[in-house]
């Protein structure tokens, strides 16, 4: 008997885990549409995202024979607004809402120094990245036009700055339970970047000259607590 009684036991059991598993799908009661206890990650890019940073490159300036190569320290500062939004490269395949890159516009302005003297810049950029993380990196062209001391004298010049990198700006990675409502984004950020850069330069009051700098664009507070190596790839700080 007691044999017997033993499958019986099992299967009402399985019949019961059954049950039990189909109510926690199907909530009833005063439990229908309650939320589902999940923590959900939403990237938004402020309306103005601001990057300081200083520079260190090589220099390489070239006019007949050319002249030696030299250092360049620079400091520098960028404002920019969003203009459009796309899936695509360089972004990553991070789902419906963070898996999207922007394009990014507006102002910059540098001041440099290097052998000859000091030099001033400013003009506009434009910026291709992904909003939540760096995925392929991050990429700005910049242009404009500036005056300074080159090996050949003081002139104005254009200039034309392509980089490469990551920008970090945490601020932009909103939290949020599944029954809450997306926050907003903030309308100004300020951020960190870290990026190699190859700059061109032409003083135009001397014909054929022109200056080529390789080198570092780093943010002061790039590498501040908290620290994770996700966020250094452009990614949310750790929690």
């Amino acid at each position: 008997m007691r044999a017997r009684t033993l499958p019986l036991a099992f299967v009402l059991c399985a019949a019961c885990a059954r049950s039990a598993s189909a109510q926690e799908i199907h909530l009833q009661g005063p439990l229908a549409g309650a939320c589902v206890a999940a923590l959900l990650h939403r990237s938004k890019p402020a309306k103005l995202d601001l990057a300081t940073w200083t520079s260190a490159g090589v220099v390489a300036r070239e006019r007949g024979a050319g002249t030696p190569a030299d250092a360049q320290l620079a400091v520098g500062a960028e404002l920019t607004t969003e203009l459009a939004r796309y899936r695509g490269f360089p972004s990553g395949p991070y789902g419906p809402h963070n898996g999207l890159a922007e394009i990014r516009v507006g102002p910059w302005v540098q001041a440099a120094t290097s052998l000859p003297g000091g030099l001033v810049e400013t003009g506009l950029k434009a910026h291709a990245g992904a909003i939540y993380h760096a995925s392929w990196g991050t990429f700005d062209l910049r242009g404009g036009l500036g005056y300074g001391a080159f090996a050949e004298g003081r002139s104005p010049h254009v200039v034309a700055t392509l980089t490469y990198g990551v920008r970090s700006f945490v601020r932009r990675h909103k939290y949020f339970g599944a029954c809450d409502p997306v926050p907003r984004a903030d309308a100004f950020e300020a951020g960190n970047v870290a990026r190699l850069f190859l700059t061109a330069r032409a003083p135009l009051d001397f014909p054929g000259a022109h200056q080529i700098v390789v080198g570092l664009e780093l943010s002061p507070l790039f590498f501040a607590p908290p620290l994770s190596w996700f966020k250094v790839a452009g990614g949310p700080a750790p929690r």
